[in-house]
C-alpha cells in the first residue's frame, strides 16, 4: 500500500478511440494537494471522482469541468486514491464512499462508510469504526443492498472483509476473509480478488468465491515476486487480471484455465496499473516502465493479438481508474500532468 504526495490532478475525457483524442477536463475549482482517485459516470453527462478526503469531484457536462462537493465538510476524514477502489455506483441514484477518519495515511483513526440514494443530492453516514491504524480500503456493490468492503490496520496489518444486504445500514464482518488484496464480485455470490504486491508477501494468488466471500479457493498462484494490481471480470466466467512485471492474463472460463498475454515493446520492467473491459476483447490499461518516465494507456480490441497505444509527455504520473460508460464514451484519471497533456 502506498502513499502518494502530489500537488496536481488532472482528468481526461475520451469521446472514442479511433486515433486516441482524449480531451482534458478542468476542475472549476482547485483544491490544493487532492487526489484523484476513482472515476465513475452515471450517465455520459454525470460523473464522480472519489477524492482523497471524503469528497469528490463532479461533472454535470461529461467531464469537460468539475466541481468539489463534501458532503459532510465537518469530518476529518481521508481516503486512499491509489487504488482507485474508494467508491460504487449502482445505477443513477446509489453511490458509496469509503475514507477513513484522520488527515493523512500516518493519522488514520477508523473507517466510515458515505451514501446517497437519489443520485448524491442528499447523504448520510455510517461509522464502522474508530480503531486506531483502521484505513478504509476499498467498497464495491453488485446491485442496490449488496455490497462488500475492506478496511486495513496499519499497526497491526490485519484486513477485514464485511457484507451488506441492506444498501449498508448494516455490515456483517467476514470471518475467512483473503488476505492482502482488492476483489472484484460479479453477483451476490461470484467474485474474485487478488494479492496485492504492496500488501501481500509471494506467492501471490488469484481467488474465487462462490457464497459471497465467506469461503475463497485459490485458482492461480504466481511463484515470481511480483504481485498483482488490478482485476476486472464481466460476468461469472469472463475476466482479466493485471499486475507488475508486464503480468496480463485472462480467463474465459471463471479461472480454470488462464491465457498469458504479450504486448509488443512491453517488458518485465513494465508495470500494468489498472485496466477497465469494454467487452472481453476490448480492454484499456495503464503501464509504466520501472526507472524511466514512460507512462502510456494500451488498448486491444481483438483480445490481445493487437495493442494501440497513448503515450504521456516525460513527467506524467500514472492512471489510477479508467471507466468506459458505454463503447464511445470513457474517462481516465491521472496522479498527476505537466502541460499540453491532452
Amino acid at each position: 500500500m502506498k502513499s502518494l504526495i502530489l500537488s496536481l490532478s488532472i482528468l481526461f475525457t475520451l469521446p472514442f478511440f479511433s486515433s486516441a483524442q482524449w480531451q482534458e477536463g478542468i476542475p472549476n475549482v482547485v483544491v490544493p494537494n487532492y487526489l484523484l482517485g476513482k472515476v465513475h459516470f452515471t450517465s455520459t453527462l454525470n460523473g464522480w471522482i472519489s477524492g482523497s478526503d471524503n469528497g469528490f469531484l463532479r461533472s454535470s457536462n461529461s467531464g469537460l469541468s468539475w466541481y468539489y462537493f463534501n458532503p459532510f465538510p465537518s469530518d476529518t476524514a481521508w481516503s486512499l486514491a491509489d487504488p482507485a477502489v474508494t467508491m460504487s455506483w449502482i445505477g443513477t441514484n446509489y453511490g458509496w464512499k469509503i475514507a477513513s477518519f484522520g488527515r493523512k495515511f500516518s493519522d488514520i483513526r477508523g473507517v466510515v462508510v458515505y451514501r446517497t440514494t437519489d443520485g448524491g443530492t442528499n447523504w448520510s453516514k455510517k461509522v464502522l469504526s474508530y480503531e486506531t491504524g483502521d484505513i478504509g480500503f476499498q467498497i464495491q456493490f453488485v446491485n442496490q443492498n449488496v455490497g462488500w468492503l475492506s478496511s486495513f490496520n496499519i499497526q497491526t496489518a490485519t484486513q477485514k472483509i464485511y457484507r451488506t444486504t441492506d444498501g449498508g445500514t448494516n455490515w456483517n464482518r467476514i470471518t475467512n476473509p483473503p488476505s492482502g488484496g482488492v476483489f472484484y464480485f460479479v453477483n451476490e455470490n461470484i467474485g474474485y480478488t487478488i494479492n496485492l504486491s504492496e500488501i501481500a508477501s509471494p506467492p501471490f494468488g488469484i481467488l474465487k468465491t462462490t457464497n459471497g466471500g465467506q469461503n475463497w479457493n485459490q485458482i492461480y498462484l504466481d511463484n515470481t515476486n511480483t504481485g498483482f494490481t488490478a482485476l476486472h471480470f464481466l460476468n461469472d466466467n469472463q475476466g482479466w487480471v493485471v499486475g507488475k512485471s508486464r503480468k496480463i492474463l485472462k480467463t474465459s472460463d471463471g479461472g480454470i484455465n488462464w491465457t498469458v498475454v504479450s504486448v509488443p515493446g512491453i517488458t518485465n520492467d513494465f508495470n500494468c496499473k489498472t485496466l477497465f473491459l469494454k467487452s472481453f476483447n476490448q480492454a484499456w490499461i495503464s503501464v509504466s516502465e520501472n526507472g524511466t518516465p514512460i507512462k502510456r494507456l494500451i488498448f486491444t480490441s481483438d483480445g490481445g493479438s493487437n495493442w494501440y497505444y497513448k503515450n504521456f509527455p516525460e513527467g506524467s504520473g500514472s492512471v489510477f481508474s479508467i471507466f468506459f460508460y458505454d463503447q464511445n464514451y470513457g474517462w481516465y484519471t491521472k496522479d498527476s500532468c505537466i502541460q499540453n497533456c491532452q
